[in-house]
């Protein structure tokens, strides 16, 4: 049996109260004992809404508490160096979210050090855990639309109306709708497909008035062997996902497939015949933060290694690059 693994989560911010603080209700090897904030009050209010034993103004303190085996960042990009080297300085594994920094060489940087501390250290790329697309990725293991063609995905929010103060400062958010959702969509084409993306060309709408980060970006994939893929997200639209994969048998079509224990209809076409079914996703948060903490026990590997996180910032790197924004280069 494997004894819980105790959570501390860095940056509680709308992210942790809405999604991750909850995940622990459900998890089975995994409990929330720290969280930080920076400021005292809303640290006290936090702790007693969602029954945290410790709560910190300090990050540092959080990093070092011996009631504490692993950190999850959940600040916003331009900070995640910062807070994971508090983390891994202490010893702690550290779980990451996403875009994991605001550019590839704080990535590295990132990875290096976790190799020197020998800590455990992962991507929280959540919708690898999300059931509908689990599901749809067995359908294409199995053969079940043939040989791939295309994966296409869709991502938009209106981020006038998101809670996250920083999400246009490029300074703290290492970019626009690109960083923000595009960085699920790069995962995702290659979670899919079980490789790589080759190459890639994209087209970014600069902010203008409406800040300094992008409105809209545009990328066309290449996986090799005649696959294409592309992705297109927004940060003026109401919010919507979604994923499509064309094969030589048929086509699968999944939207607004993130939400926990909701029913996603999975649009399905092959030999021309309609095999569309519905899904009922399960407790990804859940399920993500307790595969990292079998991997802290010793009990499994690491749902997604920093490599992944690595490869992912670099296609990153490269969107910003072709699309004329300059990277941000964050603390």
């Amino acid at each position: 049996m494997i004894e819980p693994i105790r959570f501390g989560i860095i940056g509680f911010g709308r992210h942790a109260e809405k999604r991750l603080a909850p995940a622990f209700a459900r998890c089975e090897i995994s409990r929330l004992t720290a969280l930080h904030k920076r400021d005292p009050g809303p640290v006290a209010e936090a702790c007693r809404r969602f029954d945290v034993p410790l709560g910190f103004t300090d990050p540092a303190a959080l990093a070092a508490s011996d009631e504490v085996d692993a950190v999850i960042v959940a600040s916003p990009p331009a900070l995640h160096r910062e807070h994971f080297a508090l983390a891994a300085m202490a010893g702690k594994a550290v779980l990451v979210e996403k875009p994991l920094a605001v550019n590839s060489d704080q990535v590295e940087t990132m990875a290096a050090l976790a190799g020197q501390e020998q800590i455990v250290a992962g991507c929280a790329f959540v919708m690898r855990h999300v059931r509908a697309v689990t599901e749809l990725r067995e359908l294409l293991r199995s053969g079940g639309l043939g040989d791939i063609r295309m994966v296409t995905g869709a991502f938009a929010i209106d981020s006038a109306a998101s809670p996250r103060s920083w999400i246009d400062d490029p300074e703290m958010s290492g970019g626009g709708p690109m960083a923000d959702l595009g960085s699920h969509l790069l995962d995702l084409t290659e979670y899919l497909l079980d490789r790589p993306a080759r190459d890639l060309k994209a087209l970014v709408t600069p902010g203008g008035d409406r800040g300094a980060v992008e409105r809209q970006a545009a990328v066309t994939l290449q996986f090799g062997d005649g696959i294409l893929g592309q992705i297109q997200v927004s940060f003026d639209s109401p919010f919507f996902n979604s994923l499509e994969v064309w094969g030589e048998r048929g086509r699968a079509r999944i939207e607004n497939f993130h939400r926990e224990g909701e029913p996603v209809r999975l649009v399905l076409e092959v030999d021309g015949e309609d095999r569309s079914r519905t899904i009922r996703n399960g407790t990804h948060f859940s399920e993500m933060i307790d595969g990292f903490a079998a991997a802290v026990a010793g009990a499994g590997e690491v749902p997604v290694p920093l490599a992944t996180g690595i490869r992912n910032q670099r296609l990153l790197d490269r969107v910003y690059g072709e699309g004329g924004q300059p990277l941000a280069r964050g603390r």
